[in-house]
């Protein structure tokens, strides 16, 4: 399938065992038994792990904030 034809405005924060995602301003859906691991080195965006393509999209913007914001700040980023 194709592209959405609808723009849509998604948050995620991570942390070890606080993890919040939200859609539109949806209430957060949250997970509290998720380990985080420390040694990151690669973010794929519009690929899988192994690179292989998970579908299209135009990516207007991706913001980056050094600590997990609080659900209350995914939603409004969101709205």
């Amino acid at each position: 399938t194709g592209a959405p034809t609808v723009p849509f405005k998604v948050a995620l924060g991570i942390e070890t065992n606080d993890m919040g995602l939200t859609v539109n301003g949806s209430s957060v859906s949250t997970d509290t038994s998720q380990n985080v691991p420390v040694s990151i080195t690669t973010l794929n965006i519009g690929s899988g792990a192994t690179g292989g393509s998970v579908g299209q999209a135009h990516i207007k913007s991706i913001k980056y904030y050094p600590r997990r914001l609080t659900n209350a700040q995914l939603q409004e980023l969101t709205s």
